[in-house]
């Protein structure tokens, strides 16, 4: 009962299409897949830069 169905997926898929429009869904996707990509691009020159060090605070 939990669980979704492949029917499922498709109602949720087709009432998407029609309330937005395919050409605005796929863009959507485009920039989501962009920003997901610099994302990862960033997380990796952020492990392969060394540490920066700060000072303590003084409390």
């Amino acid at each position: 009962m939990g669980s979704m169905s492949m029917v499922h997926w498709v109602v949720v898929v087709a009432a998407m299409t029609l309330l937005f429009g395919g050409g605005r869904i796929a863009s959507s996707m485009g920039d989501l897949g962009k920003g997901l990509k610099a994302f990862r691009r960033e997380m990796a020159d952020a492990e392969a830069a060394p540490p920066r060090l700060e000072a303590p605070a003084d409390h």
